[in-house]
């Protein structure tokens, strides 16, 4: 079998589900390496390892390139390395017929020592349903991890159907995350919510997923969208008219200063037609309350 489908078939057997192919990174990689620029692919390789940030399927390729390029260059510990770190991140990966023996001692060797040792394992505690104003609780625990691997997490969040997710790192020494949901874009309207977590190593590049961000896991919020609001009080009765006593009307006391103040006008023209000087004037009070 010619060496450049020989390489695709041993790589498509890596992984199954690496979508990763079409990475810049891995491509890369594979052109040195179809090309027998080993050296060179080999180093690219390194780099984009130590880069990090990789996606779990992209880190499936790259260990994958780098165990079968360490191995054509004769260096069968550092194969043996890159595929023991391969099969602790995906125990399926399987290698292809008909490759040199070196190279299949070297991926013997390391599903050896996995299977002696153990995969990366983890469970992730989520509840089915939140209720909305309540904070959302997420906890994942390694519980195997034979290379040490899963140092840190990170939460992916949206509403269901949302354009993106937002990203929540979890805490130093802790994989919990305790979420507010308030100010998720689109929960108004939001019926569930859907989140995956990732498990990432020391330069950040997955190693473990609890579902994706094309097949999340999915929370069902509880409470309507009117329970984010508190009801409008009742209006209050408008109060029955009532009838002001004849005393308190502001016409009646207005009358009666008109009449006290004519008649005060009378009687200070008379005296002082009388006496020249002396005036008498009547006090007039208006009470406009209720």
């Amino acid at each position: 079998m010619p060496l450049r489908a020989l390489t695709m078939a041993i790589l498509l057997a890596l992984s199954a589900d690496a979508g990763a192919q079409g990475s810049a990174r891995v491509l890369r990689v594979k052109q040195l390496f179809d090309q027998l620029y080993f050296k060179e692919a080999l180093g690219a390789c390194d780099a984009a390892l130590e880069a990090g940030r990789s996606s779990r399927a992209e880190l499936v390729q790259l260990l994958g390139y780098k165990a079968l390029v360490a191995g054509s260059l004769g260096q069968e510990a550092e194969a043996v390395e890159a595929f023991k770190r391969l099969l602790t991140i995906d125990p399926r990966a399987k290698l292809a017929r008909g490759y040199a023996p070196r190279i299949r001692r070297a991926y013997e060797r390391a599903a050896q020592w996995v299977a002696k040792h153990g995969a990366i394992q983890a469970a992730v505690t989520a509840p089915e349903r939140v209720r909305r104003g309540e904070k959302l609780v997420v906890e994942a625990r390694v519980t195997s991890d034979p290379l040490a691997l899963a140092g840190r997490g990170r939460l992916y969040l949206r509403v269901a159907g949302g354009a993106s997710y937002s990203a929540h790192a979890s805490g130093a020494g802790a994989l919990r995350w305790s979420l507010p949901l308030d100010a998720l874009p689109g929960l108004a309207a939001a019926t569930s919510l859907e989140l995956y977590v990732a498990l990432l190593d020391e330069s950040q590049n997955e190693v473990v997923l609890w579902g994706s961000a094309e097949a999340p896991r999915r929370i069902h919020l509880e409470g309507g969208a009117s329970a984010l609001l508190a009801p409008l009080p009742a209006p209050l009765p408008a109060p029955a008219p009532r009838r002001r006593p004849l005393l308190r009307a502001w016409w009646f006391w207005t009358a009666v200063g008109v009449a006290v103040a004519a008649t005060a006008v009378g009687v200070g023209v008379g005296v002082g037609a009388r006496g020249g000087r002396e005036v008498v004037t009547a006090p007039v009070s208006l009470e406009t309350g209720p």
